[in-house]
């Protein structure tokens, strides 16, 4: 009787220590994602920095801030029906839209969403083509009576959508499977433009952030280590920082650092959780 109960006790201090262990690894974890304000006002001036670099020359800045050479957003009045084609990382989705104006803005939306096949992920037939004239092309085989009557990065298109519902918006952000942002710059704020300035006076930029990387940055093991296991290391720190195309791996890395060093999942560490990215956000 002394003996089993001497075995139960000695369990029950073994889990004790895997379980003291593995919560030492959470809170390890939590404390370095610690983002404090003095923390976010570092990173908001790091990133500053670098957004007036990339306004300033093509190439002088981990940020492209792309010109987007839209300068006029919508005003709230648009009416009328649309469709729009969303080409993402992960999904593609068909958007149909009517459009009331002012007073009713989006009157009704219908849309189909679908997961892009792997197999068409990458190819090559279209490359150096023009998509909206491929896409023209396209809808005349199909009989379409329709045109194509703008191409933007989804971030820009997020914020036309947004300013139509509100005058007042001047920034968006895509946090999906990538990440981006673009706002609202004034034309004479970009020493990089040539040419005259738009009437509107502004110029909405792509800021194409998911690049930006500073050492203030909270980032851990599991964000340095899947960075140099990538295939772009040192590339897109803050994507594969905060975006859904990540963050499953992240916890999938912070997982196996439980089992292996906590029995997390008992005495071995499960085989499908060493695959990467088997974890989707």
């Amino acid at each position: 009787v002394c003996a089993a109960g001497a075995v139960v006790v000695r369990q029950r201090m073994k889990n004790s220590r895997k379980w003291a262990r593995a919560m030492a690894i959470v809170k390890e974890f939590d404390d370095k994602c610690g983002a404090p304000s003095g923390k976010l006002r570092q990173v908001a001036d790091a990133m500053t920095v670098e957004m007036h670099a990339g306004l300033a020359s093509e190439g002088g800045s981990k940020l492209k801030m792309i010109i987007s050479y839209v300068d006029n957003l919508p005003t709230g009045d648009e009416k009328g029906l649309f469709y729009a084609l969303d080409l993402g990382g992960t999904n593609f989705r068909v958007l149909r839209v009517k459009l009331g104006g002012r007073e009713k803005h989006v009157v009704k939306q219908e849309f189909e969403e679908v997961s892009i096949p792997p197999e068409l992920m990458t190819g090559t037939s279209e490359v150096g083509k023009d998509v909206v004239q491929e896409m023209t092309k396209a809808m005349q085989r199909k009989g379409l009576d329709m045109r194509v009557t703008a191409l933007v990065n989804d971030t820009v298109g997020t914020l036309a959508g947004g300013r139509y519902h509100h005058q007042d918006v001047i920034a968006a952000v895509i946090l999906g499977t990538g990440t981006n942002a673009a706002y609202v710059e004034r034309a004479s704020a970009i020493p990089k433009w040539h040419g005259p300035f738009p009437k509107s006076g502004e110029m909405v930029i792509n800021m194409e952030w998911g690049n930006f990387r500073s050492s203030h940055l909270p980032l851990t093991e599991y964000d340095i280590a899947l960075d140099e296991e990538s295939l772009n290391p040192g590339e897109q720190i803050y994507e594969k920082m905060i975006s859904g195309m990540y963050l499953g791996e992240i916890v999938r890395r912070v997982l196996c650092k439980m089992s292996e060093e906590a029995s997390f999942f008992g005495d071995t560490v499960p085989p499908k959780l060493k695959t990467p990215f088997v974890l989707r956000t």
